[in-house]
């Protein structure tokens, strides 16, 4: 303290380093949660992207296998009118005959 004239002067020092200290610290965590929500939201993004494929996939699969069943049930229709038809035929051969 310092007098001069009948005053009074005085002054007072701020030390600011802890204040400093735990701002950097509280900026960090925030950091830490902002970066760790970026990566959980990739994650998430990343097995929806996964899932969409896996569907998509299925279903590329179901119409190929749904065509191969259709081209199937076609070649069995086609054989049972084929032997319809030769059955027929023979039938016919068989009353001219007779």
């Amino acid at each position: 303290m310092e007098s001069q004239e009948g005053r009074i002067f005085f002054g007072i020092g701020l030390d600011n380093k802890q204040l400093q200290s735990d701002a950097n610290r509280a900026s960090a965590i925030i950091k830490g949660i902002g970066d760790s929500s970026v990566a959980e939201g990739a994650r998430i993004d990343n097995t929806y992207k996964k899932i969409a494929g896996s569907v998509k996939e299925m279903g590329d699969s179901s119409v190929v296998e749904g065509a191969r069943i259709d081209n199937a049930y076609k070649k069995i229709a086609g054989s049972v009118a084929a032997l319809f038809t030769i059955d027929k035929a023979i039938g016919f051969a068989k009353s001219i005959v007779r």
